[in-house]
């Protein structure tokens, strides 16, 4: 069943293909050699068809050539079936910012323990691409209000700033800007 409908996923990515999206993709360094150039919406609308389920999107992460089957994994892996060790273990698999900023959308601001994930990378010293998707998935708790902005957090975000590269600085000014507007000091 599971070889059936990873077969019929990528019939259907194959079917919503876009050349002019495919081209500005790989223009602009995708990692993947596969790229039908779907839309976000798109894959969204095709994993819809489909039940949560744990081995489908761990056969579509193994894709890793594969543009559209990374992201739909994301989608289609049960929030419950993730646990820390295999949040990182996907993590520390993360090609892109564009699989970074899925699946901390699609999959990781939903399962238990993410505002520990979010320190294990941002502290783990695992690289550029782990303190990215820290701070993405920070940024997506605080919005979801699954995080408190604590003067802490601030502080730690505020120290992070000076050692951030082109890729991060983005996300870190992004958080500063929903720590200060939720004013800390009076939710502590």
């Amino acid at each position: 069943m599971e070889k059936e409908a990873l077969r019929d996923l990528k019939q259907a990515f194959f079917a919503y293909r876009n050349g002019i999206v495919a081209d500005s993709l790989r223009r602009s360094g995708t990692p993947h050699p596969f790229i039908m150039g779907c839309q976000l919406t798109d894959i969204v609308g095709i994993t819809h068809k489909y039940q949560p389920d744990a081995e489908l999107a761990d056969a579509l992460w193994a894709c890793r050539n594969h543009r559209e089957c990374r992201l739909a994994a994301t989608m289609l892996h049960p929030a419950g079936a993730m646990d820390l060790e295999k949040a990182l273990s996907w993590c520390a698999d993360v090609q892109c910012r564009e699989e970074a900023d899925v699946l901390c959308h699609r999959l990781l601001r939903h399962i238990a323990h993410a505002d520990v994930l979010v320190q294990n990378l941002i502290g783990n010293g695992g690289g550029e691409m782990n303190r990215y998707i820290g701070y993405r998935l920070m940024l997506n708790l605080l919005l979801a209000g699954n995080m408190a902005p604590t003067t802490a957090l601030r502080q730690q975000v505020e120290d992070a700033m000076p050692l951030a590269d082109g890729s991060l600085r983005p996300v870190l000014t992004s958080l500063l800007e929903e720590l200060s507007a939720a004013q800390p000091s009076r939710r502590q």
